[in-house]
């Protein structure tokens, strides 16, 4: 007996919930930018995206929804929504663009190298480290609160 061959147009994987999250920071970040003249539109949308970072790591380990597809998606909108502020930032001081323009670069170049090295890993994740002081950075406290600190600050200066 034959078993009958089905074929989907969309791997299920682009549907996990944290990958649906991830797809929403986006809408958000577009969002923000596209209204970046309006303060109260841009933080409100910015924020949101970033907000929406908690929830895709929830979703993902609740739904247990976990994928390289995701791990990356999830590092490129990080990257994403912080240089998004950071050009924002430069355009509104531009005596700081080559500041900001380092800072981009720093942001850029982190997380890709965070990203190949995590992509060389078993367990395809940069937060599973053996290294001391990257597992006590990577506890979700601990990492939370550094990476809202980061973006609260961004915010105060837009």
């Amino acid at each position: 007996m034959m078993k009958k061959k089905t074929s989907t147009l969309i791997n299920p994987v682009f549907l996990y919930w944290a990958n649906i999250a991830d797809y929403t920071r986006l809408l958000c970040l577009l969002i923000a930018l596209w209204f970046n003249s309006n303060p109260y539109v841009f933080v409100f949308f910015y924020s949101l995206s970033h907000l929406l970072d908690l929830v895709d790591g929830y979703l993902a380990r609740h739904f247990k929804q976990t994928s390289r597809l995701g791990a990356v998606l999830d590092m490129i909108m990080d990257a994403s929504g912080t240089n998004s502020i950071l050009l924002v930032l430069a355009h509104l001081y531009p005596s700081f663009l080559l500041i900001f323009s380092l800072l981009i670069l720093l942001e850029l170049s982190a997380h890709w190298t965070i990203m190949m090295a995590s992509l060389q890993q078993p367990s395809g994740s940069h937060k599973k480290q053996i290294n001391p002081i990257l597992k006590l950075y990577y506890q979700p406290v601990i990492l939370t609160s550094l990476v809202a600190g980061n973006q609260l600050f961004w915010i105060s200066l837009f």
